[in-house]
């Protein structure tokens, strides 16, 4: 049985910078503060459990489009991340 299905499609771009000296870098973090872009998609269903509760499932994928540097130089696009939750938010 289903109660609900509904899907997403995005588009994200974003950019972070320290203003002076970062104290901790992270992994992957970019040597050039340009835009990183990304898209991606999501497919959510809620289920009827019984009669008076229900499940979530949310899942997507987002795919990086821009690249960063990696360590030893030149740079790279990050791998698809995939996600999974559970519920709903509060």
């Amino acid at each position: 049985f289903l109660d609900r299905l509904w899907g997403d499609v995005f588009a994200d771009a974003g950019r972070a910078w320290c203003p002076g000296a970062c104290e901790r870098g992270f992994r992957g973090s970019p040597a050039r503060f340009g835009p990183l872009y990304s898209v991606g998609a999501e497919l959510g269903v809620d289920l009827p459990v019984g009669y008076l509760a229900g499940l979530s499932l949310r899942g997507g994928v987002a795919v990086p489009l821009s690249e960063v540097p990696v360590t030893g130089g030149g740079s790279e696009r990050p791998r698809p991340q995939t996600y999974l939750r559970f519920g709903r938010s509060f």
